[in-house]
């Protein structure tokens, strides 16, 4: 049984999110930073924390913090950076050994032991001289996501797939940001170390425990290690959206070396998770183009050939759906044709009893594994506090379960075509990648 608590911290700047149980050896703790995404301040932040994370006032070197860090029972501490719908996210998150289990004999306390490590890099970041971020650190940081932006185009797959997303969403709030190398380039030391404070006075702050500890406890470590300021803008909006729009569909092709043509289709769907019918619409995206079971899969993989891998999937910060494709260039207009047609399939009712019940087992496997792992405890609650639609997980199995075919062809009916993103390439030597 797992106890879930939740507290305000310094006049609702940070929550704190205590998932107790006793069910895993490993404990999870995460501290999460959300702020609007901006076109300049997103990857600015992006790098400014990549930074930090390579050395502190005590930890001088990132060799520094991972002895520390290994001297703790093998702690790991990562640092990573996400998009959900028109919020940036800076995470850093802890997986580390329960007190319970360590040497007999041994005094360490390692979650408090960690926090101070963490602590230390977000508040005491090591600086040069004239009290900024150090300018090898630095360099050495936007080379390395340099190299990442030029090297999204060894991923047809996912580069095509972002394109899609970047030319349906221009325009709005949700506009994909990052990508842009010059712009990394352009990020001097200075700059870098005078966004600190901005980036602590503006964020919410979302931490998350997943252990055998007290919730009182945690509040005290947390106050104990993360005096953040408690002013704050508090701009930030939890209540999701879809993406509106009322053009007309927008075709983009672009010519690249590659073996296998991408096909990639953005369609508006008007539905996010804290919607009521979210449920209906992911039944929907599971039979339409969901796994191997789907109509996509068995139609115009399987039974026409016509492509490589065919699949649909929903973003549900933003409302809408991605179907992407691998396909040789000469079959994009019997792809795009196949496609189309079973989504008409789809919103005439033209969906079987085996399909519905397929696709609702997958889902409630999926809600299953989610207490398996702290992680996925912890993903879970924190995607629903982000759409602000907490629910249990056995309120997502209930809530997928009731659902009926007349449930999916409503959800059906509201999606419509907004992208065709096509990345053309070469007939010879196709292969799936």
């Amino acid at each position: 049984m797992m106890e879930i608590r939740h507290s305000e911290i310094y006049n609702g700047k940070l929550r704190l999110h205590t998932l107790t149980t006793d069910r895993f050896k490993m404990s999870r703790f995460s501290i999460n930073f959300i702020v609007n995404s901006d076109a300049h301040y997103s990857p600015l932040y992006k790098l400014m924390l990549a930074v930090m994370m390579r050395g502190s006032e005590k930890y001088p070197t990132i060799t520094d913090i991972n002895r520390a860090l290994d001297e703790r029972y093998d702690t790991t501490v990562a640092y990573t950076n996400a998009r959900v719908g028109d919020k940036s996210i800076y995470k850093i998150s802890c997986k580390l050994l329960k007190n319970k289990y360590v040497f007999e004999g041994d005094n360490t306390r390692i979650l408090d032991e960690v926090l101070e490590i963490v602590s230390d890099i977000l508040l005491h970041p090591v600086k040069d001289g004239n009290g900024l971020l150090r300018s090898a650190l630095v360099e050495s940081e936007k080379k390395i996501e340099i190299d990442n932006i030029n090297a999204r185009i060894n991923d047809p797959k996912a580069y095509a797939s972002e394109q899609c997303s970047r030319h349906m969403l221009r325009g709005t709030k949700f506009e994909v940001f990052g990508g842009n190398a010059k712009i990394v380039e352009s990020f001097t030391p200075r700059e870098l170390t005078d966004s600190i404070e901005k980036f602590l006075k503006e964020c919410r702050i979302e931490c998350f425990y997943v252990g055998d500890e007290s919730h009182e406890r945690i509040i005290s470590l947390v106050e104990q290690n993360f005096p953040f300021p408690c002013g704050f803008d508090s701009k930030i909006n939890y209540a999701e959206s879809p993406l509106e729009c009322n053009r007309a569909e927008q075709n983009i092709e672009e010519e690249h070396d590659v073996s296998q043509a991408r096909l990639v289709l953005g369609y508006r769907c008007n539905t996010v998770l804290s919607d009521d019918d979210y449920y209906a619409m992911a039944l929907f995206n599971e039979i339409f183009g969901g796994g191997s079971t789907s109509k996509l899969f068995m139609n115009v993989r399987e039974k026409k050939s016509l492509c490589y891998y065919c699949y649909s999937s929903l973003h549900s910060a933003t409302g809408t759906i991605k179907v992407g494709c691998g396909i040789d260039p000469s079959k994009k207009e019997d792809t795009l044709s196949e496609i189309a047609t079973q989504l008409k399939a789809m919103k005439s009712g033209d969906i079987s009893d085996t399909e519905m019940e397929t696709a609702k087992r997958t889902m409630i496997a999926g809600l299953r594994q989610v207490n398996d792992s702290p992680s996925g405890i912890e993903a879970y609650t924190f995607r629903r506090i982000l759409a602000g639609a907490e629910e249990s997980v056995e309120d997502s199995r209930n809530k997928i379960s009731v659902l009926t075919k007349a449930d999916v062809i409503r959800a059906a009916q509201k999606v419509v075509l907004d992208t065709v993103y096509f990345m053309n390439g070469h007939e010879e030597e196709a292969y799936d990648e």
